[in-house]
């Protein structure tokens, strides 16, 4: 298993395992890209995701106004894991996608497990919450999708 590592927030963890032969790096939701620091945030962050056409789209802007106010992390995490082919969904387990504790290798099964045929994404969340200052990486082995890959995210 190939294992690839970003630090990010965790609100909707999309990780993109693309076609087998062409691994890239997983991608997170919200990243260290699109926040800024705030030392009003028990996390230091807050979102800083840009506006919209505030004159034509009001309340998209408000919106977005209201996301930017929040650090962008989420203890309770829908997951979103991008393929960039179909895969065989009755290879999904316990054993084969998963949440990992970054310190001690423990493992948080997904549940909830929904799978787009029409975006080749599977979402998920996690069998129990996470714990705050956590790391954690999104695994999803080799037996999925013929490319692993993982992802480190922080709450």
């Amino acid at each position: 298993m190939r294992t690839l590592l970003a630090t990010a927030a965790l609100t909707v963890a999309l990780a993109t395992v693309p076609a087998a032969g062409a691994l890239a790096a997983p991608t997170i939701f919200p990243s260290d890209q699109i926040t800024v620091s705030d030392s009003q945030q028990v996390t230091g962050k807050r979102l800083n995701l840009p506006l919209p056409d505030c004159a034509a789209r009001r309340s998209d802007c408000e919106e977005t106004r209201l996301l930017n106010e929040l650090d962008g992390f989420d203890l309770d995490p829908r997951v979103a894991i991008a393929f960039g082919q179909p895969i065989a969904v009755d290879r999904v387990t316990p054993e084969t996608v998963y949440l990992e504790r970054v310190s001690d290798g423990s493992r948080i099964p997904l549940d909830r497990l929904v799978w787009s045929p029409a975006r080749n994404t599977l979402y998920g969340h996690p069998e129990r919450q996470l714990a705050e200052s956590t790391s954690y990486r999104i695994v999803v082995s080799e037996a999925v999708c013929g490319a692993g890959a993982s992802t480190t995210l922080r709450p």
